[in-house]
């Protein structure tokens, strides 16, 4: 099992009222449920995956989202009345919540676990609304399988099949999927696990819905413009309420976008900015790969926080649920100040998403200030998070590095 930076015993009874894991849980959870039920806005995305499992041709349907997630939904939707809908993607959701709890406490501790309970309470409902959830449990099962202190030829099989499945889900999540962590032979495993899995279900989504179905999660966001919440749609939130050019906001492909001749004039920021992310990502995935030498877990969940936390802030969307993706890593990283800023960041986005988010389609108003000002500070602090984790990342890739480095000089010193 592996230590975290602040050990606390598992007998829930020594634990303080607020520390206790079976007291927490259950209190944030009904809280969840309660939002989700006030808040009608939430249940936005369930209506629309219910709406186009109505569509005739299923195979084209939900384009935006890998195949095989969105089979499972509108199979679903197809078999049940919108209320029953509802309560099966709540309840699976709720489930994923609760093993991945378990699963923490089992394997790293009820610290672990207890840190899974706040942050996805920090987050709110939006978690029981979304399927980002089911990409995030794939993350957990990564980590665990990924335990360098029990690893195995069997483990590393698993971890790939966690990366394939979190792929079927979200693209984004499992693009850190390479084996970060181990010896080679180790890494090796993993990622064959991990294409096996990815090209059974690519290869099946080619049979089934034919092979631009394949590549239509990526057309998709391929022509996003600025949303209102990502990191410059948050700057023409601004300039929409006192610049001197219009700043129009309109509906686009599920979300809402500021449009008009100040947006169209710097549109050519979105692609360069996806491409940056693009290439620091992977160069991220390789720093990953020297600092796991160490074959510490938290190496690996550092790496995760880095990657995800980059491809985030570097789409031209950024909805508060991406923010799911960073929980299982931020569970784990061993550095209080980066917990710190991901749970701040996590209230802000719960504060803005449901609470204030009415207030992008007003003008001049406190509450259309408000509302702009907590999307900036939120993005603001993600970015600090970036920038923490990357340079924590680099100190350890550092460190991870010279053993090698004594290695290669001494021939004495086995390798």
């Amino acid at each position: 099992m592996i230590e975290l930076a602040v050990p606390v015993s598992r007998d829930g009874a020594s634990l303080p009222f607020y520390r206790r894991l079976n007291v927490l849980w259950p209190l944030t959870r009904v809280i969840m449920l309660a939002l989700c039920a006030l808040y009608s806005g939430m249940r936005g995305d369930l209506r629309y995956y219910y709406a186009q499992a109505g569509r005739s041709d299923v195979m084209s349907s939900m384009a935006e989202y890998p195949f095989p997630v969105a089979l499972w939904i509108m199979a679903a939707a197809r078999t049940l009345p919108y209320a029953g809908f509802v309560a099966l993607f709540v309840v699976t959701a709720i489930a994923c919540d609760a093993v991945a709890t378990r699963l923490f406490d089992r394997h790293f501790g009820r610290e672990a676990a207890l840190r899974w309970t706040l942050f996805v309470g920090l987050l709110g409902p939006l978690l029981y609304m979304r399927f980002d959830l089911y990409a995030a449990f794939a993350l957990v099962l990564l980590l665990i399988f990924n335990d360098g202190a029990a690893h195995s030829r069997s483990r590393s099989v698993l971890s790939g099949l966690a990366v394939a499945m979190g792929s079927a889900v979200k693209l984004w999540p499992a693009v850190f999927g390479l084996g970060l962590l181990g010896p080679t032979r180790r890494r090796v495993t993993h990622m064959a696990a991990a294409m096996a899995g990815g090209i059974a279900w690519v290869g099946a989504t080619a049979l089934l819905a034919g092979p631009q179905r394949v590549t239509s999660p990526l057309s998709w966001q391929g022509q996003r413009g600025f949303e209102v919440e990502s990191l410059w749609g948050a700057w023409l939130g601004f300039a929409r309420i006192f610049g001197s050019t219009p700043v129009s906001l309109e509906k686009r492909q599920g979300s809402w976008e500021y449009t008009g001749e100040l947006a169209n004039s710097l549109m050519w920021m979105v692609k360069p900015t996806q491409y940056v992310g693009y290439v620091l990502a992977l160069s991220l995935l390789a720093l990953g790969w020297r600092a796991g030498r160490d074959e510490r877990v938290t190496t690996l969940a550092l790496t995760m926080t880095c990657v995800i936390s980059v491809l985030i802030l570097s789409s031209p969307v950024l909805s508060p649920q991406y923010l799911i993706w960073l929980i299982p890593a931020l569970v784990l990283v061993d550095d209080a100040r980066l917990r710190l800023l991901g749970a701040v960041t996590l209230v802000l986005t719960q504060l803005e998403f449901p609470f204030l988010f009415d207030g992008i389609f007003s003008d001049h108003t406190l509450f259309a200030l408000t509302t702009r000002v907590v999307i900036l500070v939120r993005n603001m602090l993600l970015v600090w998070l970036t920038v923490r984790a990357v340079m924590l990342l680099v100190q350890r890739a550092r460190v991870a590095r010279r053993p090698a480095s004594a290695s290669s000089t001494s021939p004495a010193t086995p390798a």
